[in-house]
């Protein structure tokens, strides 16, 4: 799946960020994997903690609070 990907990506000339949590960079690896994934991966976040998160992603404090850290609300905040 991840060779299809970078070949979709490197056919339209984008490339790929990636922020993942409870994952534990699993799905950076299973990117970087690929032979020539630096060509279209671009960065891979992976902050595992609350703070990282609020940190890095700018996620409010207020929503991991009310939602948990594994949640849609957290998720639309990241992107």
């Amino acid at each position: 799946m991840s060779a299809d990907l970078g070949a979709l990506l490197a056919k339209h000339g984008r490339v790929l960020t990636t922020a993942e949590s409870c994952t534990g960079g699993g799905v950076a690896t299973a990117i970087t994997d690929v032979a020539g994934s630096s060509a279209w991966l671009d960065r891979a976040f992976v902050p595992y903690s609350n703070a990282a998160t609020i940190e890095i992603l700018g996620v409010q404090a207020s929503t991991l609070e009310a939602h948990g850290p594994v949640s849609e609300p957290v998720v639309i905040e990241m992107v």
